[in-house]
């Protein structure tokens, strides 16, 4: 019912396509990760995902600029291509033959705010009634007189100022805002890091392709550029979405940020232990699609797992 459901999740796979440039078993893939990125900003063009489409704009313009020279070309160029693929099909599959067909243009940019600035005053016109502690975990889906019902804040930082209260809306803001400026602060010394490595390479070897730089040791090191384009990105698209509020877009920014505090080596796991793993997801894989097939929430036209307690039941 929601087209926009899963730009949540576009917004944190797209980024992490670009592991293709950086991790050497995946460079085959490069190409189809490239065609895949470009499909994807098809579907945020067509679903008029106007905020997702904004903050992977503004997230790969500030991961540009915090690259050195040598990483910049390499970072964004692919990136280019891929957004110039899908907007190319968008304009002829979602803009011109449709015009063609119906003798009308079908798709108009929207331009109103969708109510999201009506439940960004109304929060701050109620919570300081209850400033403290807020009004506790998912109670605005209970919030009276909200000017949109059936709907969440559509900005994680507005929710937590609602649910949790002003403590923990600075406390998730300043936390949030140090862990972005440290990963970008991170690429410029990464960016020195890579110089430093390419010139002792150079002198070895004469060779000046980029590619060689996961060969001398610093393909972990810039995975990060891939990390920072998704957090940074997730952050701006979650002040326009919330990104907090649905179940998958949940698990994938746990994920994510579980990868921001990785500290690992790299090991083998044994077959036994990935038989294990494999059979736990296909589990709770099969337990999350019998929840989605569930009529009560079919009814209720929007996924409230969390609220329904359909998985419990």
């Amino acid at each position: 019912m929601n087209v926009r459901f899963f730009n949540q999740l576009q917004v944190m796979l797209l980024p992490l396509l670009c592991l293709s440039f950086y991790i050497e078993p995946l460079k085959k893939y490069k190409r189809a990760a490239m065609l895949v990125f470009g499909m994807l900003w098809l579907i945020l063009l067509q679903s008029e995902a106007r905020g997702a489409v904004l903050a992977l704009v503004v997230a790969a313009v500030v991961v540009y600029r915090f690259l050195s020279t040598d990483l910049r070309k390499g970072f964004i160029r692919p990136i280019l291509k891929a957004v110039a693929f899908g907007t190319l099909l968008w304009l002829v599959l979602i803009i011109i033959i449709p015009l063609f067909i119906f003798d009308s243009q079908i798709w108009q940019l929207r331009t109103n705010s969708s109510g999201r600035i009506d439940m960004w005053i109304y929060i701050l016109q109620a919570i300081p009634e209850r400033i403290g502690l807020g009004y506790g975990p998912m109670s605005f889906a209970w919030a009276d007189a909200r000017p949109l019902p059936n709907a969440h804040p559509h900005n994680a930082l507005m929710q937590f100022l609602y649910e949790f209260g002003v403590v923990a809306f600075i406390l998730a803001t300043s936390w949030s805002l140090i862990t972005l400026w440290s990963k970008l602060k991170r690429l410029t010394l990464l960016g020195e890091k890579v110089g430093e490595n390419l010139s002792e390479h150079l002198a070895k070897n004469s060779q000046s392709s980029l590619e060689t730089g996961s060969h001398i040791g610093i393909e972990k090191d810039t995975t990060d550029i891939v990390l920072a384009f998704a957090l940074f990105a997730l952050w701006i698209y979650a002040m326009f979405d919330g990104v907090i509020v649905m179940p998958l877009s949940q698990a994938l920014l746990v994920a994510l940020l579980a990868l921001n505090c990785r500290q690992y080596e790299p090991r083998v796991i044994a077959l036994p232990w990935k038989v294990v793993l494999m059979a736990a997801v296909i589990t709770c894989a099969a337990l999350l699609i019998v929840s989605l097939g569930d009529t009560v929430l079919n009814q209720q036209l929007y996924p409230r797992l969390w609220l329904t307690g359909i998985i419990n039941g």
